[in-house]
C-alpha cells in the first residue's frame, strides 16, 4: 500500500511540532503530531523527593532534577476537514473534553471525559 504524507513543522513557545497528514489508498487520512523541544521547567527547592519541601513544590509537577520541576501540562490540537468529499450525506460528530468528576476515595481528582454531540449545521461545529 501506498500512502502520501504531507507534514507541515512549525515553532510555537518552547516547542517544535511536526503534523503528518497521512493519506492512504483505502481513503483513510491519519494525522500524527509530533512535539519536541526544550522543557519548560521552574526551579524549587526540593532537591529530593524525600526532602519536606517536596510534596509541596510536586503539586503541580514533577521532579525532574535536583531543584527542577515539570508542570504538569496539556495540548491541544484542532483541525478542521471539509466533509463534502463525495457528496454532501455525511455525517459529524462533535466530540468535546469535559472535566470528569471522580468516586469518592479515588485517588485521582481530575480527568476528562467526551461528550459527543451529532452536528446538523457546520455552526453548530464550531468551539467556544
Amino acid at each position: 500500500m501506498t500512502e502520501l504524507v504531507v507534514r507541515s513543522a512549525s515553532q510555537v513557545g518552547n516547542y517544535d511540532y511536526l503534523v503528518d497528514y497521512v493519506f492512504q489508498q483505502n481513503g483513510s487520512i491519519n494525522i500524527d503530531v509530533i512535539a519536541t523541544g526544550i522543557d519548560a521547567v521552574k526551579g524549587v527547592a526540593t532537591k529530593h523527593l524525600k526532602d519536606a519541601t517536596a510534596a509541596k513544590d510536586t503539586q503541580y509537577g514533577s521532579l525532574i532534577a535536583p531543584h527542577l520541576v515539570a508542570p504538569n501540562h496539556d495540548h491541544y490540537f484542532n483541525f478542521r476537514l471539509d466533509f463534502d468529499i463525495d457528496g454532501q450525506n455525511n455525517s459529524f460528530v462533535h466530540t468535546a473534553l469535559k472535566r470528569g468528576k471522580a468516586v469518592a476515595n479515588s485517588p485521582r481528582k481530575s480527568f476528562w471525559v467526551t461528550n459527543p454531540k451529532m452536528v446538523e449545521r457546520e455552526m453548530e461545529g464550531r468551539c467556544d
